[in-house]
This record gives structure tokens, sequence and C-alpha cells, in this order.
């Protein structure tokens, strides 16, 4: 009777173990779910904050051509472009201009901050603080090499760009406040330390 007890209970040992595997596996699974639904929520957060941006008047118009509702972006240089303009944005380099899709690419936080506290028209009165030829600002149907001759001449050789309000700060004592390097800058307090000294 002793022999058939023990193998009772050990028979009830072995199959616990399929169960409580299937619980761990279960609560894993709840777990993985929790946090997918909180991570879906940010997202439509972050999304919605874009959207919000867009419906901006300032943000309505390409900040290089003027083409309407705009569905690209420049995360780091804070303003929203067409799908032909940010086609050479991309052509310039991510060191120049990183570019985001508003719908297809997933935003940072940071990036809605950068895009919030710029907006085209504030980053245009510091890209185009310098007036612009006429017939060289590009609109909505310009061609692309010249829409391209555009947007280089304006980001990457900063053709139109005010020195005097992005590189010399309100006082000497803010000069030591720039940040220093491209890594500093891609970072929040870069970016703050930047807009304290354009603004």
């Amino acid at each position: 009777v002793s022999t058939q007890s023990t193998g009772q209970s050990d028979a009830g040992s072995d199959d616990d173990e399929p169960v409580d595997a299937a619980r761990a596996a279960s609560a894993a699974v709840g777990v993985g779910a929790a946090n997918a639904a909180v991570s879906g929520t940010r997202s439509r957060a972050l999304q919605d904050e874009v959207e919000e941006l867009l419906c901006l008047p300032e943000n309505a118009h390409c900040a290089d051509c003027g083409q309407t509702q705009p569905d690209w972006c420049s995360v780091n240089i804070g303003l929203f472009v067409c799908i032909e303009c940010s086609g050479v944005h991309r052509q310039l380099g991510a060191h120049i201009s990183k570019v985001r899709s508003t719908t297809l690419d997933r935003l940072l936080p940071e990036h809605i901050e950068q895009l919030r506290t710029w907006g085209n028209v504030r980053a245009n009165q510091v890209w185009e603080a310098l007036a612009v030829p006429a017939g060289v600002k590009p609109t909505p149907t310009t061609g692309s090499d010249a829409r391209a001759d555009f947007i280089v001449a304006k980001y990457k050789h900063r053709r139109f760009h005010s020195r005097s309000r992005t590189t010399t700060p309100r006082s000497g004592a803010g000069l030591s406040a720039l940040p220093r390097s491209a890594e500093q800058l891609d970072t929040d307090e870069g970016r703050a330390q930047l807009t304290r000294a354009v603004l």
C-alpha cells in the first residue's frame, strides 16, 4: 500500500509540471501583452502630438517649397517638409538632417520636443534669415534639380543662415554654454543649450 501511495504521489507531481509551465507561459504572455498595450498607448499619444503640430498654421506648408500638408519632418532641425523635399534632406546625410515620416516612422519624445520648440516659421527665421534671391526658393512645382540646389544651399552651405543669430550668444558667457560636439548636440541638454543661444 505504501509503495502504491508513493507512486501515485510521484505521478501527481509529474502531472503538475506541465500545468506549472503553462501557468508561467500564460503569465509571461500577460506581461508581454500589458507592455505592448502601454507601448501602443505611448505611440498613439506621440502620434496625436505630431498631428496637433501639423494642424498649426505655421506648419501647414513645407518649410522649403510651400507644399501643403507636409508629412515628413527633420527631427534634428525641427521642421516639416513634403515628400519631394524630404528626399533631398535624406541625401544631405543624417549629420545635417535626420528625416522621418510623420505617419510611417516611430517618432521619439525628443523628436516631438524639437518639432514643438522650432516648427517651420521659427526654424526658417534662422535658416532663411538672409534674403533668398527671387526665383531661388522652390515652389511645389519646381523641378528636382532646382529644388535640390536650394536645399543644399540652405542647409549644407548655410547660404541664407544668419550666423549672428545662431553662433553668437546674447553674451560672452553664453559662448561657453554652447554644445562643443555633434554628440553633445544630439542630447536633450545640447538642444536646450542651442535653443537658449539662438532665441
